[in-house]
């Protein structure tokens, strides 16, 4: 039996921790499994590099950016597989280019186009646990390596599982599952999910649910592979991400409530018309060779033109510069970036045509948290508001919606 397993940073973050696992897959492997294994960094050690790189330049080389972050998953696998041999099981260790993880020619938030895994594939018929670096790939025009953006590693996972037509790939993390909001978030109740359907976690996690890279939702719905995110030390329990059958028909239910700090504002001159302010950010993109980030708000105000992004936070400053030499070049005037907001979003199912977005609105307003914008889907119902207020946001709309009757599915 073929099974693919991920380990999240918190999982490998020490010495210690990474020898237990290692013995959990020999045991694994002792009862027949093949074991394709991907990695995250250590701990805290993305966060410490992108710390590092600003101690140098606030506005990094794209490229250079990506060939740092990918040192962190590295160190992670080689530790790993030293661990399995020790233990005489045999195993071997592979960067994302190694084992066949094709991107197109972004840096910092790559798409995965295509798996090569011959070298994987090679391993396992000799009876070898294969260790792989998640979060990073190659771009096989270029040679050059990328990253795919913050939690690529569980996007790795579910293409490696995909390539490999595996039944299921597990996600490994520090927590149980996937719950109705952050655990973190004080306050709350946080309503615990055995099963989620596909639909209701890619919303979850574009909307800032950490638990899961929302791009590998995406991957194993397209691709039907099951997700399973349990803790490392529980193997088997969890929440079992899928196609469920047996939905209600067309009830209102709230699921969840997340919250996004990803938010860039571009605040334009009033000179800018949309389309013009959209071509701005595009040719700052190109000049810098950066992933296209998500237009997901605008709005216009007697004296600008705002333009909101979703994308990844140590990229705003970049984007900021590689736009600001684009209007130089152009000789025109450039925008100014404003960090002063994040999205709360409640998802669930039967919105269209609901009360939710009022009934959620006035909740915020007797809460007196003020509302910059409403943004709504069918799934969706997403709030900007001041990052200062975020947090209780996030209370009493999950207070209101999700601990009353229960999220779970």
């Amino acid at each position: 039996m073929l099974t693919v397993k991920k380990y999240g940073g918190s999982s490998v973050s020490t010495p210690e921790k990474i020898i237990l696992i290692a013995e959990k897959l020999k045991e694994l492997k002792k009862q027949g499994h093949q074991l394709i294994v991907i990695v995250s960094a250590m701990g805290d050690t993305t966060d410490n590099l992108v710390e590092l790189s600003r101690k140098i330049t606030t506005t990094p080389n794209q490229r250079e950016m990506d060939m740092l972050l990918s040192s962190g998953e590295r160190i992670s696998m080689a530790l790993l597989a030293m661990a399995l041999n020790s233990m005489d099981c045999p195993a071997i260790s592979f960067t994302g280019s190694q084992s066949g993880v094709l991107t197109d020619g972004s840096h910092n938030n790559a798409r995965i186009s295509d798996v090569k895994a011959f070298r994987v594939k090679e391993e396992l018929e000799k009876g070898r646990v294969v260790i792989i670096a998640g979060f990073q790939g190659v771009n096989p025009q270029t040679k050059e390596i990328t990253t795919l953006g913050r939690g690529g590693s569980d996007t790795t996972a579910v293409a490696m599982a995909a390539a490999f037509q595996a039944d299921r790939c597990d996600i490994l993390t520090d927590v149980k599952g996937i719950y109705s909001v952050d655990p973190r978030i004080k306050n709350t109740k946080p309503q615990f999910f055995p099963n989620l359907d596909f639909e209701i976690a890619m919303e979850m996690t574009y909307w800032g649910a950490r638990v899961l890279h929302s791009r590998s939702v995406e991957l194993a719905e397209r691709k039907n592979i099951p997700i399973l995110v349990h803790l490392s030390s529980e193997e088997g329990q969890g929440t079992l991400v899928g196609h469920l059958k047996g939905q209600k028909m067309e009830n209102t239910e709230v699921k969840a409530v997340n919250y996004n700090t990803q938010v860039a504002c571009l605040k334009f001159e009033k000179t800018y018309d949309l389309a013009g302010a959209l071509e701005v950010i595009h040719g700052g993109l190109n000049k810098g060779h950066m992933a296209i980030p998500q237009v997901f708000y605008e709005r216009k105000t007697p004296s600008t033109q705002e333009i909101f992004l979703n994308m990844p936070q140590e990229s705003f400053e970049t984007l900021e510069k590689f736009i600001g030499d684009w209007c130089n070049d152009k000789k025109i005037s450039k925008p100014k970036l404003e960090t002063n907001w994040n999205t709360v979003t409640l998802t669930g199912r039967g919105f269209v045509n609901s009360l939710v977005v009022f009934e959620a609105s006035q909740i915020l307003k007797e809460a007196k948290i003020p509302l910059e914008a409403v943004m709504t889907t069918a799934m969706s119902i997403s709030f900007l508001v001041n990052k200062t207020m975020t947090e209780k946001a996030v209370q009493v709309l999950h207070k209101s919606f999700c601990e009353s009757a229960g999220a779970g599915i």
